[in-house]
């Protein structure tokens, strides 16, 4: 009846309705944005879990490498003979007040080996 009338006051109601319709579908983008974004940091924090482990098996293999160098370096004392310099050789002026010196304990070589492995 309002549109054969053509009245100007029931078309700006009319238009009013179509504004209030289109912020619901709005909103209602807004809830469906909303459910995208907890499903894309749910999917992130698994993917997350998945960096960390392996920075964690990184770590575990880089200390795994680590061992191996120390050992072959605290191995090179071996393969040459204690007449000739050797790396360890060099500590003997900085223990001139140390009871055991590296060079006569197992640990305190595989601890400098460390050093300068991890060096």
């Amino acid at each position: 009846l309002a549109i054969l009338l053509q009245s100007s006051n029931l078309q700006k109601a009319k238009g009013l309705k179509t504004v209030r319709i289109l912020r619901v579908l709005k909103m209602l983008r807004i809830l469906r944005a909303s459910r995208i974004f907890k499903r894309l940091e749910t999917s992130l924090l698994v993917t997350n879990t998945y960096q960390v482990f392996d920075l964690n098996m990184f770590i575990v293999y880089l200390i795994l490498i680590l061992h191996w160098l120390t050992c072959l370096w605290v191995m090179t004392l071996s393969l040459v003979d204690e007449d000739s310099v050797r790396w360890i050789d060099t500590f003997e002026n900085s223990e001139s007040g140390v009871a055991e010196k590296t060079k006569d304990t197992a640990w305190k070589q595989y601890v400098a080996a460390l050093y300068f492995a991890a060096y």
